[in-house]
C-alpha cells in the first residue's frame, strides 16, 4: 500500500503543501531536542521527551515533504509515526513500531508517574534519533531536494 492509499483510507491525514520554511523550522526543534535530551541536568523522562519528540519532528518532516499532514486529534503522534513505512520503506515497520512504542512511555511519564524512564532508554531513543535524522535529510536531498533546509551556520 502507498502512502497516497493508506492516507485516503485512514482518513487519519489531510493534505498539506510541502513548505521549505516549515520544514527547516522542524530541522530546528530536532536539533534543539537533540541538544536538550543530552543535557545531564534533566531527568530521565524529560531527556527521553525530548529524544522522542525529536524522533517525532522527523517523521512529520517526511510526512510534509510528502504533501501530508496528521488530522489533529486522531492519534496524531501515533499516525505520524508510523507512516514511515510508507515513506521509507517497509524495513522501517520495525523502526516505527520502536518510536511508537517511546511515545507511549512518553506519555505515560508526562501524565501518569515519574522516575518511569532508566538512562538505558534515553541514550538508545538518543541514538535512535541520531542515527534517523542523517537518514531523513539524505532523503529529502534525494526526493525533494528543493525542501532541503540550508546548511546550519557555523558559530563566529
Amino acid at each position: 500500500m502507498t502512502l497516497q492509499e493508506w492516507a485516503t483510507n485512514s482518513q487519519w491525514f489531510h493534505k498539506h503543501p510541502p513548505d521549505a520554511g516549515e520544514i527547516a523550522a522542524l530541522v530546528g526543534v530536532v536539533r534543539r531536542d537533540l541538544h536538550d535530551a543530552e543535557q545531564d541536568a534533566v531527568s530521565f523522562d524529560c531527556r527521553f521527551g525530548c529524544a522522542y519528540n525529536a524522533g517525532l519532528k522527523l517523521c512529520a518532516i517526511l510526512l510534509n515533504a510528502e504533501g501530508y499532514r496528521a488530522k489533529s486529534g486522531t492519534g496524531e503522534h501515533k499516525h505520524t509515526v508510523l507512516a514511515l513505512p510508507y515513506i521509507l520503506g517497509e524495513s522501517w515497520r520495525d523502526k516505527a513500531t520502536y518510536l511508537n512504542a517511546c511515545g507511549s512511555k512518553r506519555n505515560a511519564a508526562d501524565y501518569n508517574f515519574a522516575g518511569g524512564v532508566s538512562e538505558h532508554e534515553v541514550t538508545e531513543l538518543i541514538e535512535f534519533v541520531k542515527g534517523f535524522q542523517p537518514e531523513v535529510l539524505a532523503w529529502l536531498k534525494t526526493k525533494h531536494p528543493d525542501l532541503l533546509p540550508p546548511p546550519k551556520q557555523a558559530k563566529g
